[in-house]
């Protein structure tokens, strides 16, 4: 594994986190019910999976094994993930993968199919407009991340989303 150490600003942290935090948040306002008087479940538990998957369960699983483990990472949570966990071992980095490809995998599917499935309900153009909106701001997370912080990341060669930097860039993983 190649060693490189990157300081991150402050901005890459605020962009990948508010990037998240926004595309869950068009997810639930283009689910919320129009004019109902019944409970949004699917829009209150949209931003509820992403914070629990993303600020506890993956710093859980991946940011205790992770070489920044304690420092300044990309995303700002290998700072923070010592207040969650213990320090683990960087051998076992790639155990959490397969449950943050699951996380990647289902939040797309959750926040879109969610606004898929409240338009089919009531046929509103709105929710189009909150569809394009979740898919572009979570796009544009993605490629901020692969274009901002894969380059210099340590578990670029483990990662999914490293490897596809390493696509992107012509170097095969």
């Amino acid at each position: 594994m190649q060693e490189t150490k990157k300081t991150w600003s402050g901005l890459d942290v605020a962009a990948t986190n508010s990037l998240l935090a926004a595309s869950a948040l068009s997810a639930a306002a283009g689910t919320w019910p129009e004019g109902k008087r019944r409970l949004p479940l699917l829009s209150l538990a949209i931003p509820v999976y992403v914070a629990f998957m993303h600020v506890y369960l993956l710093r859980k699983v991946l940011c205790r094994n992770c070489h920044y483990f304690g420092e300044n990472c990309c995303t700002g949570w290998g700072k923070l993930a010592p207040l969650w966990c213990e320090k683990g071992d960087e051998e076992a980095f790639e155990s959490g993968l397969p449950l943050a490809a699951a996380f990647w995998a289902t939040y797309p599917l959750i926040g879109g199919g969610g606004i898929l499935r409240a338009y089919r309900r009531d046929r509103e153009k709105a929710r189009l407009k909150h569809l394009a909106v979740f898919s572009i701001l979570f796009a544009a997370f993605n490629l901020w991340h692969i274009r901002r912080a894969c380059p210099y990341c340590y578990h670029r060669e483990q990662c999914p989303k490293g490897k596809v930097a390493m696509r992107m860039e012509g170097n095969e993983a």
